[in-house]
């Protein structure tokens, strides 16, 4: 990784990234973090040729081998950039065994000559490759990768055995890809900077069943797995295109989050973290959010008001652009501005605010006091619900 802090510019560009303006913050936060998992990728095929000289070395040829597109899908995969960038949570003969696999899988994926020797899934988990493809998968053009089911089932080192209970119905499946489509469309029509910054900061989607979600819809971006999108039951009937529209903006910005924490965590001294007082990242919660009532810890509560941030930038533009339904989309702007508006998204943060980085802070009470100002008009109605 080029000798540069992983951290200079990345606060002060959030709030033109999570207002969707055109500029180079955004692709600057991608390319620092691509460089920074392509960094960790390299250290994990030294671990291996450490281990096992023979065998790194075959891995490393290979990994070689792989053209430019395959190596960048390899390289930014959530599978893969929780491996390298939290090695710990791994045993290094699994890691190795999945390294190798997805390098191969690669290989077959572009019609190349491979080491396969059974059906394998790719580290994405959109595609099965090395043999008989007989799983369900889904493409839309101009879209993420998707993936349908549970993720662990769909990487290279699954086990291909027994049913998956998590696919979306078969029957169910073709309503929900027509819905994601005029997500698309939609979100294009409120700008195409919009719709390229969710499919940029997705790098796969799923689409997946059950769960703890209890039969309803909602998403999530599990921890660590950064660029994962997940719908859970995106075939409820009352699952709307403005619930999905919300749905992948609000992981995308999670994964802008996450890509931003990661270059301030794992590449610089803890020091300068979001929160400055490593006892704050013992996951307890200490502050209710002033949106949605839940506990939270503190690193998550800063995270939380900078995503409802974005999704209040979102529907701004999906307002002004009348590419939604007016009424949704206001009342879409009160929910998650609301606190802004009323000046009390940071009182539950107040008691923290001294072990939250100053730039962070900073930026916090100005996007607070710049929404307060802005939607003045607003208020009143903020202040009813």
């Amino acid at each position: 990784m080029p000798n540069e802090p992983a951290a200079d510019g990345v606060i002060a560009a959030l709030p033109d990234i999570l207002a969707f303006v055109p500029g180079p913050g955004l692709m600057e936060i991608r390319r620092r973090f691509t460089s920074l998992a392509a960094d960790a990728l390299g250290r994990r095929v030294a671990a291996v040729i450490g281990r096992d000289s023979a065998r790194g070395a075959s891995l490393r040829v290979r990994l070689a081998a792989l053209p430019s597109d395959g190596l960048l899908r390899l390289i930014t995969v959530p599978e893969t950039i929780h491996r390298v960038l939290w090695p710990e949570l791994y045993d290094a003969d699994e890691l190795a065994r999945f390294l190798r696999l997805a390098v191969e899988a690669e290989h077959a994926r572009d019609g190349r000559e491979h080491e396969l020797t059974r059906p394998t899934w790719t580290a994405r988990g959109d595609v099965m490759v090395g043999g008989a493809n007989d799983a369900a998968t889904l493409a839309l053009n101009d879209f993420p990768p998707i993936v349908l089911g549970d993720p662990q089932r769909r990487r290279p080192t699954a086990v291909l055995a027994g049913d998956d209970d998590s696919l979306v119905p078969a029957d169910a499946l073709r309503h929900v890809a027509g819905q994601l489509l005029e997500v698309r469309r939609r979100m294009r029509d409120c700008g195409d900077e919009i719709w390229a910054f969710t499919r940029e900061f997705t790098s796969t989607l799923v689409l997946r069943a059950g769960g703890g979600m209890g039969g309803s819809f909602g998403s999530s971006s599990p921890e660590r797995y950064v660029g994962r999108s997940i719908l859970w039951n995106p075939h409820d009937p009352e699952v709307t295109v403005e619930d999905l529209a919300e749905a992948v903006v609000h992981e995308a910005i999670h994964t802008v989050m996450d890509s931003a924490d990661v270059l301030l965590t794992r590449a610089t001294p803890a020091g300068v973290r979001w929160i400055v007082e490593p006892r704050l990242y013992d996951g307890v919660s200490r502050a209710a959010s002033a949106w949605t009532g839940r506990e939270l810890d503190v690193p998550t509560y800063v995270h939380a008001c900078l995503v409802w941030y974005g999704l209040l930038c979102f529907w701004t533009r999906a307002m002004v652009s009348g590419a939604f339904d007016a009424t949704t989309a206001r009342r879409r702007i009160i929910r998650a501005g609301g606190p802004f508006m009323r000046r009390s998204a940071l009182e539950p943060l107040r008691p923290f605010m001294s072990a939250v980085r100053p730039d962070v802070a900073a930026l916090l009470e100005a996007i607070q006091e710049r929404v307060a100002e802005e939607f003045a008009g607003l208020s009143a109605a903020a202040a009813a619900r």
